[in-house]
């Protein structure tokens, strides 16, 4: 949905994807983690999307499945995806919704307000035309 948004105003919207993994969802850290480590090599959108596809399907081997089918190189996936680094990055993005107020995912922000309920694609467009119209 959000790419449908930013190819619909490419010069006005700016998506900035942060990770907040649940704690009621047992692999959804390895899985955040995950997603960072196919962002090293250029594939985030793809193990995002494979992974919302497959969320009940997250194990460890799971996951490296996933990244083996998209073609990752495997061994630095598997250092990425270790790397504390990586880790660090997760945490931080998780304290930073935190402290924003976000309860749950998916949650966006739209010029500073949360949404924890965002609304469907054209609703999400009408919003967007309303801000623009007001903010010239």
């Amino acid at each position: 949905m959000l790419d449908e948004v930013v190819e619909a105003y490419p010069n006005d919207v700016v998506v900035y994807f942060k990770h907040f993994p649940l704690s009621t969802h047992p692999h959804s850290e390895a899985a955040a983690r995950a997603a960072v480590a196919a962002h090293r090599q250029g594939r985030f959108a793809d193990m995002h999307r494979t992974l919302l596809e497959n969320q009940t399907a997250q194990t460890d081997q799971d996951i490296l499945q996933y990244a083996e089918r998209l073609g990752l190189d495997m061994e630095r996936f598997k250092r990425d995806w270790a790397d504390p680094d990586v880790a660090a990055l997760v945490r931080k993005d998780k304290e930073e919704g935190l402290a924003a107020h976000v309860e749950g995912t998916p949650t966006l922000f739209i010029n500073g307000a949360l949404y924890s309920d965002p609304p469907a694609l054209p609703f999400l467009k009408d919003w967007i035309e309303e801000i623009l119209s007001v903010n010239g």
